[in-house]
């Protein structure tokens, strides 16, 4: 089930390229700017200053200079990245409602008899909302934080080998507990939805029948 949920929300992304292409792209390079790049070029600033051959002006004005330009540049990215997003995310969920409604349109009087239009309603609000957090999550975190802490693990594995080594493993079983915890919650908040939609129905379908 969550394969095909998964694969469904991949299909309506699809639909919106445009929108939701670009901040896969945007997310790390923004990142990997502002956490990673813009501290390296002060470190190397810091390195020359205090170094015993005292570095000219000259040769300090471009590194200075892209001290203030990268972050300014890699926050620009994420205007750019949520501009994206914030579209993307707007038909994404648009067309996951239209695609819901007709598929309940389309089932059968059966259907509708054995399940309560309440709970139907709960659950469709929550498979439409759910496409934004997913989408999000999917940009933000895995292609910016992990791909850059993947960038930061080449740069380590260049200066000092073993300390690169050591942070590589350290990525790996992070990236493992994060996956064991969020199997365990997703199976937590589908037990959760799946009560609060069936007592989200029962109260309307209480309070519908009382009116």
């Amino acid at each position: 089930m969550v394969k095909e949920v998964l694969l469904y929300y991949f299909g309506v992304a699809k639909k919106f390229k445009r929108y939701t292409l670009p901040p896969v792209f945007l997310a790390p390079v923004a990142s990997i700017s502002i956490d990673y790049i813009s501290p390296l070029i002060v470190a190397e600033i810091i390195n020359r200053v205090s170094s015993d051959s005292r570095p000219s002006l000259s040769s300090l004005v471009p590194l200075i200079l892209a001290s203030f330009l990268v972050p300014i540049i890699g926050m620009t990215l994420w205007r750019i990245m949520y501009w994206f997003i914030n579209h993307g995310d707007g038909m994404g969920m648009n067309q996951v409602a239209e695609d819901t409604f007709k598929d309940l349109m389309g089932r059968s009087h059966d259907f509708h008899i054995s399940n309560f239009a309440g709970s139907l309603v709960a659950k469709t609000n929550r498979f439409i909302s759910a496409y934004e957090p997913l989408y999000d999550t999917f940009v933000i975190e895995v292609m910016g934080n992990i791909i850059s802490l993947i960038f930061a693990t080449v740069v380590l594995i260049k200066i000092s080998f073993p300390v690169g080594v050591v942070f590589l493993a350290l990525f790996f079983a992070y990236i493992f507990i994060i996956f064991k915890l969020t199997r365990k919650r997703f199976k937590l908040n589908s037990r959760r939805a799946e009560q609060e939609s069936l007592q989200t129905g029962q109260l309307a379908d209480s309070l519908t029948n009382a009116i």
